[in-house]
């Protein structure tokens, strides 16, 4: 299968050639049946993004905690 994006944007460049007092010509002519193969990479920036954001977060409130259990143990042990 042809991705969408490609499809599109030839159309578009076709559509821009054809149009009144351009003369400008599409970049590109690809045959219909011809495949474009792209290697993706198993995650996409903007999950990589978030799964970072998520670590963060997680850090902020682990750390948050560390500090919070360290303190009332700090001011336990100053009651006895």
């Amino acid at each position: 299968m042809e991705p969408v994006h490609s499809v599109l944007y030839l159309k578009f460049q076709k559509h821009l050639s054809t149009s009144k007092g351009s003369s400008r010509k599409p970049l590109v002519d690809v045959p219909a049946s011809e495949k474009i193969n792209v290697d993706w990479p198993d995650s996409l920036p903007i999950e990589r993004m978030k799964a970072g954001l998520t670590e963060i977060a997680l850090a902020f409130v682990f750390f948050a905690g560390l500090v919070t259990f360290g303190l009332a143990s700090f001011f336990f042990l100053q009651r006895f």
